[in-house]
Parts: structure tokens; C-alpha cells; sequence
């Protein structure tokens, strides 16, 4: 056996970054239990001293002939008829790593083979020849990642083709990188992308080692776009391919290259159109304000009804969306619907025209998150092991009502939850009974049989925003989950969380992320519910470590009626020390604001979660319940007020904001003829003026008066008070 062939240095580095993890994302779980059971009677041996070939070196293993090369077990070819990587591979692999764990060599890698960094010596091996060595290298991280940063585009280039990367170099510049990728790793570089949803670890090797940790049918593009999201999180930003591409043959001449289209002619139609269609939006939004909203005709809506075909052809989908809530808006006007407001209209439209500006400043290519998605896209592929925290039912003003079963994923370290919705006018239905009825994915008995449970989905399909797809190619196994609120992130002082919401991209136009919004609390003590009889809401405080309040809400209604008297009896009963609840956040003017869900309980693991939308109270407990409460009208004023909110306290800095408002608010519905312009200059000046010498100068704008003015101050006022909201305890008003 050798231990003096020229490629061992590199392997042995390589190799040795290599944990469990990392050997079942090469192959399988499976395959790695086989490969150690052979490796308890058979030895790896190298057959060469890379005198025939020293950019490969040859290991027999079990009657095979493995052939590796610097790119490591992911490109190993054995002489076996099995595709791909094998028992064989996976066994020659770490009976390689444990040759070398102890005797590291700093043999150079063949020539024009960069050398991949080399773990210390010794260092992590394991006590016994029982099961893969792992050497843990913290500084060897830092030349991984010079390795990644200093990777040519020629080599980003011929990996994936020109197509695959322009493809991954696209997917890089719309991808948000503090949420879309995810860095860790002690002994490898683990970078994980959140959609589609893979993980991709990198020991060392070039990027066809890059190990990907469940199957894709674009691998070569994915391990590119790992590479560029890492390299541009990391400063380093690439040039998209066409700057690369090479130059046109000398055989052509000047005029059939200069003839050329630069673009597809049906790109450039479609971008000729979206043009068009963003400047009709902000014409119609301003002709609105010139007429008044309180003297809108049928025209208008027909008009944005027309505007909201024509963004949805021309794939403005987000756009689309908000003009045909335009139109709905305006027929409630005109019909003089209860719901119908001008301020709402009024903050609509400056809405749309801030969208449609903003899409006109990003030129031919806007970000995905402002055009918007036709519908969500579902990626499948690999394993997901989940939580189950329960689920609850819901209906939307828009008629659609489903159930939504909510859950933990301990490898992302994120919520993500499954729906299933349909029209309300569709009979069949009902999402109280979908809780217990069969389904949504094959071995799954019931949603109820998720709730408390370590759920095991094989081929799971989600969408970017973190949504489980409720298709049926989808299977899930059911197991007990040992120390369940254990596994959980539970919060226990209510001021961090305010402060990590207020680090969250808090643009009017940011991308919303529902599930960033659930959180596991961890109370230290719990208030007495009240039920509010004025607004048929119940009121229940919560005190953190610090004794911070935090007032959680639950409107009734036919899907909360179960969850209300649950936690009425919950409260009579006492509730025990270490209880966990799980509830939606949101934040509002006054503060925190929280919806329960279910509670968690510790220690108990037959059914650790008690999920409050679906438990019958035993019979005659509700009763009971209401006996062991303070005596007096339900949801009396004096036990309401003292359900107080996490108060941020007062904001007198946003007083003059709101009058400016209320006064925008007051010209918008009567009108901005074309007499009244002058005079609303003059006025508008005067008030702007005055907000700048209170420290709020974003309202200052020389030129002309005219309604876009009023559209633009409108909507940074909204900015203003989505700012005021997420900012959190103790953060100066005026800043």
C-alpha cells in the first residue's frame, strides 16, 4: 500500500472535512450503514503510486477498483455497474480518510491542480476504526472561502455553461442574501439556499465537488449560484454573462453585427408595453386626484379593471393585483359600501404609483419581488423533518376560507406551514372537518396527527416564502418527538423580539414573508383572559422575564369560538410553569400585538401540544371556567384598560405628520382642479416648510404643483408610519 502518490495530499485534506452529515448528502443513509458494515471486515488499499496516472489514484475496495481525482468522493468512478456513487465509493472514501487522519502529507496536488487546504494532523480523529473520521478545521474554513472567492469566471462559466450561468448569476441578483442564504459549517463551508431549498457543502476540490444534500436536476447551475450568492455576500460582485461572452467571429461583418438585436423582439415588445402601462397607471392614479375621490364616476373603475388585464399580460402581477384592488375599491364607493373609505383609496393609489415607479427605475430588469409571481412555484426534492405546533382555521373578506397547519423546522431554524383553501361557495368543504379528516400527504392520517409530532416528509414541495404544497406526491411518517419544547426557539423577553422585527426590511414594497411573523413565547407569567363584549375580542396579557407585557387578541368567531374557551378554561385550571405558547406577531402602533395558537407543554410527551382552535373542552369545564374568573361583566373597561400593551410610549414627533396627513387626505377628496393648483402650492409649501423645521424635511420638492406631488408626499408618509411601527422599545421617535 502507498502513501507516496502526489494526489494523496490533496484527497487527505479534502476527505477529511468530511462528518456524517456530509457522507449521507454524498449518497444516503443507507448506503453509509452498508459502507461501515464493510469496512468491519474488508480494508481500503491504494493500488498505485501514481507512476501510470498521478492525476487519479486508484483504491480497491471490496473486489471494486474506485479511481479518484482532486474533485474528491463526488466525482469517484468505480469499475461497478451501480450509477453514481455507490456502497463502494462511499467505503474506499472513508477508508481513505482514515489512512491518512493521522498522516496528513503535503504532497503537492498534480500540476494545474490548485491544492486545497490541509486539516491539522490529528486533529478530531475519532477514538476507534468504528465509523468515519472527521478532523474539525476551523482555520482551514478561511482558505476554503479564499478558494470559492478566488474561483475564475472562466471556471463559474465552463461548469455550468453560458445558459446554466446566466441562470445562477440572475438568481444571485434577485436573491435577498440575508435571507436567502444561509452560511455554517465547522469543518466544511454549508451554504444552504432557502428557494429553491437545497444545501450544498463544499470541502474543498473546485465546484464539482460541491456535495449538494438532496437531488436536483440542475445541479452544475445550483453549485454556480452557491458560488456567486457566497462570493457576493462576501464583497466579491460578478459579471453577468453577457459582458463575458465571447466577441463576435471576424468572419462576420460590421453590418450583420451591428444588426444584431441586443435583446429578443418579443422581450422588447413586452418591455415597450410594461413602459406604457406604468406611465397609464400613474396618469389614471393622477386623474383621480384631479377629479376628487369623492366624485368618482364608472369610468374609473372600468378603467383600472382594464389597467389590471393589462399589467397582468404585460407579467406586472403585483401590480395587477393592487389595480384590481383599485377598481373593487372604487365600485364600493360608488355603491356607497359600508367598507369603502377615500383614505384607503387614497393610500392604494399612492401605493401603485410608488410600485410603478419603482419598476420604471429598474429599467429592463426589475426585481422579481416588484413584478410579482403569476403563482408560487413549488420545488421538491430530498427530506424535511418538522414540528407540528398545530393549525387553525380562517376566512378572508376575499370569500375563501381554509386550514393552516403550522410548523418548526429545526434544520432551517424556521416556520413554515401547509394550507389547503378553497371558495367559500364551494360546497364540501369545511376546514373545522379537514382537521380530522384523511390527508393532505400520503401516510399522513390526518392534519390532527402532525399537531405535537415529528413529522418526516419525504419529496417535500415548497414555494420561496417557506409554504408546504399539500400534494399528494408528497409522503410523511409520523414519530414522537422526545423533549419536544426543547427543540423549540423560545422567546422569553418580549423587547428582543421587537428589536430583531425592527432590523427587517420595512419598505412599503418589501416582499411580505407571513411565517417571519410566528413566534414561540416562553411567558413567566400569565394574565387572566377578558373578553371584550364591545369588540367580541379576547384580551389576554403575558409577562416576559422581565415582566414586559404583551397583550395577546383573538377576535370571535365561529373558527376562534373553540380556541376562546379553551384558554378561559386554561386560565381557571392554572397554567404550568415552563409553558410554551406559540402565537402570530404583528406590530401596531402601540406596540406588540400577538394571536395565540397553541401552547406547548413541558414534559409532556404523549401530546406535548395542546392545540387551542381544536380540543373539545370537557363537558360542563367552559362553566366552570367562567365560575373561577373574577365576578363581574365579561370584558369590563376597567380589566380591558388594564390589559395594556408593550407601549412604546408617546411619539409627539409623529403628531404633525398625522395633521399633515389628515390634511392631504382632505385635498384628495375634494379634488385638485386645475384652479385649485396655485392655491394648494402655496399651502403645501407652507406646511412642508413648517415639517422641516421640526426635523421631517423629506416633504420639501421644488417645480410645479400638481396631483403627483400629493401622491408622492402621501406615500411617504405611509413610509413614515411603516417605520414608526416597526420601530422598537426605547428607539428615538425622531430618528
Amino acid at each position: 500500500m502507498s502513501t507516496r502518490h502526489p494526489l494523496l495530499g490533496a484527497l487527505a485534506a479534502q476527505l477529511a472535512r468530511f462528518d456524517d452529515d456530509a457522507w449521507v448528502a454524498l449518497a444516503n443513509r443507507g448506503l453509509l450503514r452498508r459502507a461501515l458494515k464493510d469496512l468491519e471486515t474488508q480494508q481500503a488499499e491504494i493500488v498505485d503510486d501514481g507512476g501510470a496516472d498521478p492525476a487519479t489514484l486508484a483504491v480497491s475496495m471490496g473486489g471494486q477498483h474506485i479511481l479518484f481525482d482532486v474533485r474528491g468522493p463526488a466525482q469517484a468512478r468505480c469499475s461497478c455497474p451501480a450509477a453514481g456513487v455507490c456502497q463502494h465509493i462511499l467505503a474506499a472514501a472513508i477508508g481513505l480518510q482514515r489512512i491518512t487522519a493521522g498522516t496528513l502529507s503535503t504532497a503537492p496536488a498534480p500540476p494545474g491542480v490548485p491544492l486545497p487546504a490541509q486539516a491539522p494532523a490529528g486533529e478530531g480523529q475519532a477514538e476507534s476504526g468504528d465509523g468515519p473520521v472527521a478532523a474539525a478545521d476551523p482555520d482551514g474554513l478561511d482558505l476554503l472561502a479564499a478558494e470559492l472567492l478566488a474561483l475564475p469566471a472562466e471556471a463559474l462559466t465552463a461548469h455550468a455553461g453560458l445558459a446554466g450561468y446566466r441562470w445562477a448569476w440572475e438568481y444571485v441578483q434577485a436573491l435577498d442574501l440575508r435571507r436567502g442564504l444561509t452560511v455554517s459549517g465547522d469543518r466544511s463551508i454549508v451554504l444552504a439556499l432557502r428557494h429553491p431549498r437545497i444545501t450544498l457543502r463544499y470541502m474543498g476540490g473546485g465546484l464539482a465537488a460541491m456535495v449538494a444534500g438532496s437531488a436536483t436536476t440542475h445541479l452544475p447551475r445550483m453549485q454556480v449560484a452557491a458560488a456567486l450568492a457566497f462570493r457576493r455576500l462576501n464583497g466579491v460582485e460578478d459579471a453577468p454573462a453577457a459582458a463575458r461572452s465571447a466577441k463576435p467571429s471576424a468572419t462576420l461583418s460590421a453590418s450583420s453585427a451591428a444588426d444584431a438585436p441586443r435583446r429578443p423582439p418579443l422581450q422588447s415588445r413586452q418591455d415597450e408595453s410594461r413602459r406604457r402601462l406604468l406611465a397609464a397607471v400613474c396618469g389614471a392614479a393622477e386623474d383621480c386626484l384631479s377629479l376628487g375621490l369623492s366624485h368618482l364616476s364608472d369610468n374609473t373603475q372600468q378603467r383600472f379593471n382594464t389597467l389590471a388585464v393589462w399589467a397582468q399580460g404585460a407579467d406586472c402581477y403585483r401590480l395587477a393585483l393592487l389595480l384590481r384592488r383599485i377598481a373593487d375599491h372604487a365600485a364600493a364607493l360608488l355603491a356607497r359600501g359600508a367598507g369603502a373609505d377615500e383614505h384607503r383609496l387614497l393610500e392604494q393609489l399612492a401605493l401603485a404609483v410608488g410600485l410603478a415607479r419603482a419598476l420604471q427605475a429598474a429599467g429592463e430588469r426589475p426585481p422579481q419581488h416588484l413584478l410579482g409571481r403569476a403563482r408560487s412555484s413549488y420545488e421538491g426534492g430530498g427530506t424535511l423533518d418538522l414540528l407540528g405546533l398545530g393549525a387553525h382555521a380562517w376566512r378572508t373578506p376575499a370569500g375563501y376560507t381554509g386550514l393552516t397547519m403550522l410548523f418548526w423546522s429545526e434544520s432551517s431554524r424556521e416556520f413554515t406551514a401547509c394550507t389547503e383553501a378553497r371558495p367559500v361557495l364551494q360546497r364540501g368543504f369545511n376546514p373545522l372537518a379537514r382537521y380530522r379528516a384523511p390527508g393532505p400527504w400520503q401516510g399522513l392520517h390526518a392534519p390532527a396527527a402532525a399537531t405535537g409530532r415529528l413529522v418526516r416528509l419525504v419529496n417535500p414541495q415548497l414555494n420561496d416564502t417557506g409554504r408546504l404544497s399539500p400534494a399528494e406526491r408528497t409522503t410523511a411518517s409520523v414519530e414522537t418527538a422526545a423533549g419536544f419544547a426543547a427543540r423549540l426557539p423560545a422567546r422569553a423577553r418580549w423587547a428582543d423580539i421587537a428589536a430583531e422585527r425592527a432590523q427587517w426590511g420595512r419598505s412599503l414594497l418589501a416582499e411580505p414573508d407571513p411565517m417571519r411573523d410566528w413566534c414561540v413565547l416562553a411567558p413567566r407569567r400569565w394574565g387572566l383572559p377578558v373578553f371584550d363584549a364591545a369588540r367580541q375580542t379576547l384580551c389576554w396579557t403575558v409577562y416576559d422575564s422581565l415582566d414586559a407585557p404583551l397583550v395577546l387578541e383573538l377576535a370571535y368567531s365561529p373558527f376562534n369560538m373553540a380556541a376562546i374557551e379553551r384558554i378561559e378554561l386554561h386560565a381557571a385550571r392554572g397554567i404550568a410553569p415552563g409553558t410554551l405558547l406559540v402565537a402570530r406577531i404583528a406590530d401596531t402602533a402601540g406596540g406588540l400585538l400577538g394571536e395565540p395558537l397553541s401552547l406547548v407543554l413541558q414534559g409532556d410527551d404523549g401530546m406535548p401540544v395542546d392545540c387551542l382552535h381544536f380540543p373539545q373542552p370537557e363537558a360542563g369545564a367552559v362553566a366552570a371556567a367562567e365560575g373561577a374568573l373574577p365576578a363581574g361583566p365579561r370584558g369590563s373597561a376597567a380589566a380591558v384598560a388594564g390589559s395594556a400593551r408593550l407601549s412604546r410610549g408617546p411619539q409627539p414627533a409623529l403628531q404633525p405628520l398625522r395633521e399633515f396627513r389628515h390634511w392631504l387626505n382632505r385635498q384628495a377628496e375634494r379634488g385638485l382642479q386645475e384652479h385649485r393648483l396655485p392655491a394648494f402650492g402655496r399651502e403645501y409649501a407652507v406646511r412642508s416648510a413648517q415639517l422641516a423645521a421640526q426635523g421631517h424635511s423629506l416633504f420639501q420638492r421644488g417645480g410645479p404643483a400638481t396631483p403627483e406631488l400629493l401622491l408622492w408626499a402621501c406615500y411617504r408618509c405611509m413610509q413614515l408610519d411603516q417605520l414608526a411601527e416597526h420601530r422598537p422599545a426605547g428607539a428615538d421617535p425622531d430618528s
